[in-house]
């Protein structure tokens, strides 16, 4: 994407994120959501080095859709039939032998009932909070292309000044756009590295608290454990990942308390999606573990 004048104006971004935000059409407006994730990072890419916030949230954008559009449930979609199904006829006979076939049909019947409700709940909270997202950091990152974009030389009284103007609902973003920006001008690589992996840790963990909610209510109480260890398999490029595999230790390091207290002491993996430690436990290490590769950046794979 080449930069011309006007990506770098807040009104070109506010009406790009409003319109992504207001599309009435689910997958149409998670599509134009994830294309304005890509824009985003790639500009910020061009003033902060690595991949930042808005860059990762495309691959997570692009498994909202997937949700969106019904997807993704394949497997559920015969295990958890077929195991409804044995408990039916287990509890038929225990009852009477022949209410066994009764039992069968009734737990078939039941367990594609609740994958039907419960997939379209998901598929309305995943679409609510992808737009939020967009709307809430998409904005934030907006503003700091506009005011920082062209700078050669840290102003420190300008940061400053742009940070002190995020409401305190945004601390968060506070700290992640502060180490943004030290990333900006830091010479030594691995520092800049670190700094950057920091900044979207912070970012990130301040769209999960609002995303909560969300994620709460998309994945059912009984089947979190079984929706995580199966079920979630995602892209990042070429690359095909699912949470339930461990990613090693984190290779960067941080005095943040905030992030420290959410990151794995050894290897990460995700046990239960809905529990918010445990999700970014594995976030900040796939953060770390896949930093400096290309198929991150590859937004249009």
């Amino acid at each position: 994407m080449n930069i011309t004048p006007r990506l770098h104006t807040q009104v070109f971004w506010r009406r790009k994120i409003e319109a992504a935000v207001a599309e009435p059409d689910p997958v149409k407006s998670n599509t134009a959501i994830t294309t304005g994730h890509a824009e985003l990072g790639r500009a910020l890419g061009r003033m902060i080095p690595g991949p930042n916030f808005h860059t990762w949230a495309v691959w997570g954008s692009s498994k909202a859709g997937e949700t969106i559009r019904g997807g993704g449930n394949e497997r559920a979609e015969w295990e958890v039939p077929l195991a409804l199904a044995v408990v039916g006829g287990l509890v038929g006979l225990l009852v009477a032998w022949p209410l066994a076939a009764v039992g069968v049909v009734f737990g078939w019947l039941l367990a594609r009932i609740l994958i039907a409700v419960g997939t379209r709940q998901a598929a309305r909270l995943v679409l609510a909070g992808n737009r939020l997202v967009l709307a809430d950091i998409g904005r934030v990152s907006a503003r700091y292309l506009a005011l920082f974009r062209f700078d050669r030389h840290h102003d420190a009284r300008k940061l400053a000044d742009f940070l002190g103007s995020l409401p305190d609902d945004q601390e968060l973003l506070r700290r992640a756009f502060a180490c943004y920006h030290r990333a900006r001008y830091e010479d030594d690589a691995h520092e800049r590295d670190r700094l950057v992996w920091e900044g979207n840790c912070l970012a990130v963990l301040h769209e999960h608290y609002k995303l909560q909610p969300y994620i709460d209510g998309a994945i059912p109480w009984g089947l979190r454990r079984y929706v995580t260890a199966r079920l979630l398999t995602y892209r990042v490029g070429s690359l095909q990942l699912k949470v339930s595999a461990p990613l090693p230790k984190s290779r960067f390091s941080t005095t943040d308390r905030t992030v420290t207290e959410h990151l794995a002491i050894g290897p990460a993996r995700a046990t239960n999606w809905a529990d918010l430690r445990d999700r970014m436990q594995y976030v900040f290490a796939l953060f770390a573990a896949y930093h400096s590769h290309p198929a991150v950046s590859d937004t249009q794979a």
